[in-house]
């Protein structure tokens, strides 16, 4: 049994995990070598975790939009209100790719805090939109005004919620870190879909 007292993230684990694999894979005869403790049980999780990433993902989004069903006993609302997330989803996804992240606890559960915040932004959005439908607005006037009288206010909210993530960059703590800097990255996403997308496609769809 042994302490190391320097590694400060999963990843780190499942690189010292994998060469004691290799150390132990040739023990004396009649005994058996494996690895064991909480850093063998945290590279075993995140393993699972990447393993099953997409499965996890699409349940997220299954499950806002069932919530969403419920809520507004229409398909089309709930659809709506989860298509920025599934689009910044997909803008989260192909950043982590292109800046060549490594896969981490963080960057696997990614697109499940994606789906959280465009939904809250686009739920908010639609509900001063169809407001304003009810009233006798044209679907264009509806959505301009909506944008001009929710869209300050989301996007207020985006950004003092991606500064407070945003102070966890300083941290020394690699997961801690990243986890602050995707969910700033992740915010600034939603935001952008929900108030690009969300307009010409309630216009489209959704006219009472």
């Amino acid at each position: 049994m042994f302490g190391i007292s320097r590694l400060t993230s999963v990843e780190e684990d499942q690189r010292l995990v994998s060469g004691l694999d290799k150390a132990a894979a040739s023990p004396p005869a009649g005994y058996r070598a494996y690895p064991a403790g909480l850093a063998v049980l945290a590279a075993q999780a995140l393993g699972r975790m990447r393993q099953d990433q997409v499965v996890l993902n699409v349940l997220a989004l299954v499950l806002v939009l069932g919530v969403l069903l419920v809520a507004y006993r229409r398909a089309r609302p709930a659809l709506l209100a989860v298509l920025p997330a599934v689009v910044a989803a997909g803008w989260a996804t192909g950043l982590l790719f292109l800046s060549g992240a490594r896969s981490s606890p963080i960057t696997v559960l990614l697109a499940g805090v994606v789906v959280a915040f465009a939904t809250e932004f686009s739920v908010l959005w639609l509900a001063r939109y169809r407001r304003e439908l009810a009233q006798g607005l044209a679907a264009l006037e509806a959505s301009a005004l909506a944008s001009r009288r929710v869209g300050p206010a989301i996007v207020a909210s985006a950004l003092a919620l991606a500064i407070g993530f945003g102070v966890l960059a300083v941290s020394p703590v690699p997961m801690v870190r990243d986890f602050g800097i995707w969910s700033a990255a992740d915010l600034l996403l939603a935001t952008a879909a929900v108030l690009i997308l969300l307009p010409p496609a309630a216009r489209a769809w959704l006219r009472g």
